[in-house]
């Protein structure tokens, strides 16, 4: 399965691509993330995961980008392994070409007005390429944070989870880059398993002023 992962600029979309390769990697699943947004951002954020080449079959294994060509990495055949491309912010990073190698898109957006617009204009922009496979998933939410209704966006994907704000990602941060390893990392686990299972499933419409998934 081939997974873009989109958003506004500094959402934190890299955060989001190394929490889901890590619980993918730990599934079994062997997993590729590609930085198509800034060269050797996930490696550094990913750095307590060893990287394996020809590991034990048995052993997670999860290799970060640049290990091959982007565009190698997507047009092989994904059957058994998982491949998350991080793009840049907004559009950019999409094109007719790229849409057309991925099997769905996971949209990170925070609870603003500014990234919910950035976030539909993102599945609209997809869905023309033909990528309509898409869900939403919130960062830095407060707990209890509830997703108000928005009529005017109506290509706005389905939120399937939400990853609140963290205090031990907060404190470390002046001391590594590392967003591994956490003490939420239960949490963390099923914010992921809710948005892989999404991803496998049709689009449905958002409930009016239902509460966000995993607050």
């Amino acid at each position: 399965m081939k997974i873009a992962i989109a958003g506004k600029g500094g959402v934190g979309k890299s955060t989001a691509t190394v929490w889901l390769g890590d619980w993918l990697a730990r599934q079994g699943k062997e997993v590729l993330l590609v930085d198509a947004n800034r060269p050797l951002l996930l490696r550094r954020l990913s750095r307590p995961l060893p990287r394996v080449h020809g590991a034990e079959p048995q052993r997670p294994r999860l290799v970060v980008e640049p290990v091959t060509p982007e565009w190698d990495a997507l047009r092989a055949p994904s059957q058994e392994r998982v491949v998350l491309l991080d793009l840049p912010g907004g559009v950019s990073g999409l094109s007719a070409e790229r849409c057309a190698l991925l099997d769905a898109l996971l949209i990170l957006t925070e609870p603003s007005r500014v990234s919910l617009c950035i976030a539909e204009h993102i599945a609209r922009f997809a869905a023309q390429y033909g990528l309509s496979d898409a869900v939403l998933a919130v960062n830095r939410a407060a707990p209890g944070t509830v997703l108000p209704a928005q009529p005017d966006l109506p290509e706005l994907p389905p939120c399937v989870g939400t990853f609140p704000v963290l205090d031990s990602l907060t404190s470390r941060q002046f001391d590594t880059m590392s967003v591994l390893c956490l003490p939420e990392q239960r949490l963390l686990d099923s914010i992921c398993s809710r948005i892989m299972a999404a991803l496998r499933h049709s689009r449905e419409p958002i409930a009016e002023n239902a509460p966000l998934p995993g607050t």
